[in-house]
């Protein structure tokens, strides 16, 4: 059906000077790829991936991937050696302090353009129609409007609430169309894409494992009030599986994989793979260093350890305590660095401790000081990247971010007209994280990151409690560094639906407080959250009304149940 000349490049770089990023680089990379093609407007079929997404902070001499598609016309006038001077023009290039630096520009080298192997989407064909149901993984966010019988107010664009598949495979189709022909189907030819979707209206889609991500963009205005993030283009990751697909969008969902779907695809949006295809195996578009990698790190290893020593004596199931280990510091990080790069490291079970004598449960959890140096590790690899997904309402084990900056927010929602509160304590958070959905989360914001089942060992470790192995089906294990820095990332999400609402949300040391302008929408929020509902006082005394004190950075002092770092 659809006879597109498609050719592929992995483009690699090597920082020359220290590069900072937003958690997704597509809007940096758009900037790039326009400066590099001297236009503001990208032909369609021209399609960069920020193979890096997801790491924040990169050094000098380290190195930098981007895929780039051209697709129909785009690649028939595409000249490789003019692009490649051009690149190199925009790497090497000087700027002015009058003139602000493109994240993407006089900081790096052009090492390589790689012409990747042509495709042959053929071989793929006959596997998908004989699979039962076909998963849609998206390793860029996928922003597409959704049909007008479906919009909601502040709920413009396709989500985890609302994926119609006949939508989805519909656009997608007068994308590829486009790319083809190089112009959208005319009526007669919209109604034969009609008849091909018809076959199709059985299809059941499952998104509940989908994300929502916002993209900065790179050069738009700052924050103000119709826009308290600045300027994003939002769209979903991670998964949604299609049961009952008919064999006539099979090529479509093919294709698709290359070309991209959806909405703003100069900026990478869009991107897909299909778990049921050959095409997530041999993927060329990686990182070129995965988060695992900084991890496993010796050096970085042994400060952990150091650090882990000089603030905690507390022994894990092992008996043994952080400072046994200062006698060979730099053996045991070799030895836990090692395992990290083969993928034989196992973390081991808890040792729980209960405050009260004769608790019938444990009330935090002690790893291994061995575990405990890697969670550190993993917290200083890890903090930067979930930092730049957090909303600024979070005030909860952030640097420069603290009790007075609570209270300073909580006083401009008050004079907003936010005059209800429901307080809520934070540790009923922790156990009640759902393991599926934190899992999804992970998956959907670090595709290639094995680090990622490091994490699911730590989160899903069983408890030794009074002798007897106790496992866990949810929750984060109180007590540990690494849960501290995934409930943050876990209730980002939260933060995002409340936000949308009527509400202005703040976090601090134990707890949140969430206000509205009604007593009703308060109720509503306290018996929701489980929290407890407190009417302001006419000024806003802000040590009575934050009750709980916030801290500027977790405990480590076991007798409090606090953070065993």
């Amino acid at each position: 059906m659809f006879e597109i000349g498609i050719d592929r490049y992995l483009i690699r770089l090597r920082f020359t000077r220290m590069a900072r990023f937003h958690f997704n680089h597509g809007g940096a990379l758009m900037g790039l790829m326009c400066r590099a093609m001297r236009t503001h407007n990208l032909p369609a079929g021209f399609i960069p991936f920020a193979c890096e997404s997801g790491r924040v902070r990169f050094h000098k001499g380290d190195m930098y991937h981007i895929g780039l598609t051209l697709a129909g016309a785009a690649g028939r006038e595409f000249n490789l050696e003019r692009f490649r001077s051009e690149l190199s023009s925009v790497g090497a290039q000087n700027t002015t302090h009058d003139t602000p630096r493109a994240t993407l520009a006089g900081n790096f080298e052009v090492v390589s353009v790689e012409h990747l192997p042509p495709l042959n989407v053929c071989e793929d064909l006959a596997n998908l129609k004989a699979a039962p149901q076909l998963t849609i993984k998206f390793l860029s966010p996928f922003r597409l409007k959704r049909p007008p019988a479906l919009k909601e107010e502040r709920a413009g664009y396709l989500s985890r609430n609302c994926f119609p598949p006949e939508h989805f495979i519909d656009r997608l189709i007068k994308r590829l169309f486009l790319l083809a022909h190089g112009r959208y189907p005319e009526r007669e030819e919209c109604n034969e894409i009609a008849l091909c979707l018809g076959a199709g209206k059985q299809v059941i889609a499952d998104s509940r494992s989908l994300l929502w991500l916002d993209v900065p963009l790179e050069g738009a205005p700052g924050k103000h009030e119709h826009h308290p993030k600045g300027y994003t283009l939002g769209g979903v990751l991670g998964q949604v599986a299609l049961r009952d697909v008919p064999d006539t969008w099979i090529e479509a969902l093919a294709l698709g994989q290359y070309v991209h779907a959806g909405e703003n695809t100069h900026f990478g949006l869009g991107r897909y793979v299909i778990k049921e295809s050959r095409t997530e195996s041999g993927d060329r578009f990686r990182p070129a260093r995965t988060l695992t990698e900084e991890l496993h790190n010796p050096a970085l290893l042994e400060d952990s350890l150091r650090r882990v020593a000089r603030h905690s004596l507390a022994r894990g199931v092992d008996g043994i305590a952080p400072g046994d280990y200062l006698r060979v510091p730099d053996m045991l990080a070799a030895q836990v660095a090692t395992e990290l790069k083969y993928g034989t490291y196992r973390p081991s079970p808890l040792l729980g401790i209960a405050a009260i004598d004769g608790s019938e449960l444990p009330t935090s959890n002690v790893p291994t000081a061995r575990d405990r140096m890697v969670q550190r590790a993993a917290c200083i690899v890890l903090g930067q990247t979930v930092e730049k997904l957090l909303e600024d309402s979070s005030y909860v084990y952030r640097k420069g971010f603290s009790r007075t900056g609570a209270a300073h927010s909580f006083k401009r929602a008050y004079e907003e007209g936010y005059r209800h509160i429901a307080d809520t304590s934070l540790d009923p958070l922790f156990e009640a994280v759902e393991w599926e959905r934190l899992f999804a989360n992970l998956d959907a914001l670090f595709p290639y990151e094995p680090l990622v089942q490091v994490l699911r060992g730590w989160v899903t470790a069983p408890v030794v409690f009074k002798d007897t192995l106790l496992e866990r089906e949810r929750g984060l294990p109180l007590g540990t560094s690494i849960s501290s820095l995934l409930v943050k990332l876990y209730l980002d999400e939260f933060d995002e639906q409340l936000l949308g609402l009527k509400y202005r949300l703040v976090w601090y040391g134990r707890g949140f407080i969430l206000l509205s302008k009604n007593v009703n929408e308060a109720c509503k929020a306290t018996k929701e959250t489980g929290g407890e509902h407190i009417n302001a006082t006419p000024e806003p005394v802000i040590s009575e009304t934050i009750r709980h004190p916030a801290t500027k950075q977790p405990t480590e002092d076991i007798s409090s149940g606090g953070i065993y770092q």
